[in-house]
């Protein structure tokens, strides 16, 4: 088993990465950020439901924005979840511009190395485009991707079909999926893809069992590449 993901890493070419919790982490102001807008939300509205818990809103991150609101909050209809979740962008995007938030194990350091090593670079997301813009604004992901997708630039269509349009994009021969749930393994797994798993993200190492590797720290993943001959030249 070992010898045959060996092998399959010596081919990989093309890095599709998750954005939140796997390269950026913002967890420690994104619940409060959420629950925050609801409670303002159902205030303003004159609302009587449930906030989301904090056990809740762990386990519906990862889903596509509208399928999370959806999961969130039920009893709601489409436009009341669009207003809820337009405050809490609102309240997330104050807070990075102060500063909150933090690059995952290993960033960016680890990024711009596999970028300058020669490999095709992707970052692929479930999330809304207000969301994703906030995100990559603050972190500057621009400089590390070839290429960036966020769902709902695509309708919020399954994250598989995401991965495989940017792999199809950049002429992947061998692709890995990167992040920290089970849908981004879930989604490798669509197409053969390898997928590395991110211990330090949302997910459980029971929820990442499927993938074919997992990290602590993305500092992992140059060495496990097989780059040996670069890696000493640095």
């Amino acid at each position: 088993m070992q010898n045959s993901i060996d092998k399959r890493l010596a081919g990989i070419d093309t890095l599709i990465f998750d954005m939140d919790g796997t390269i950026v982490l913002t967890g420690e102001f994104a619940f409060e950020a959420l629950t925050e807008g609801a409670r303002q939300m159902f205030h303003e509205l004159g609302i009587d439901s449930p906030i989301p818990s904090n056990e809740q809103i762990l386990a519906s991150i990862g889903k596509p924005s509208t399928e999370l609101l959806a999961t969130l909050f039920p009893r709601l209809d489409a436009p009341t979840r669009l207003a809820i979740q337009d405050r809490i962008y609102t309240i997330h995007e104050r807070r990075l511009e102060e500063g909150a938030g933090r690059y995952a194990p290993g960033a960016p350091g680890a990024l711009e190395l596999l970028r300058e090593l020669g490999f095709k670079m992707a970052l692929v997301t479930n999330s809304g485009q207000r969301y994703f813009d906030m995100h990559a604004k603050a972190f500057e992901l621009d400089r590390f991707f070839q290429l960036m997708l966020c769902s709902e630039q695509r309708g919020y269509p399954p994250k598989c079909e995401l991965i495989k349009e940017v792999a199809q994009k950049l002429g992947a021969t061998q692709a890995a999926v990167i992040g920290d749930r089970y849908y981004d393994v879930e989604a490798a797994n669509v197409y053969g893809m390898l997928s590395i798993g991110c211990l330090y993200g949302y997910g459980t190492k029971e929820e990442l069992s499927g993938a074919s590797l997992l990290i602590n720290s993305l500092d992992e993943l140059a060495p496990l590449l097989r780059k040996d001959s670069d890696l000493e030249a640095e």
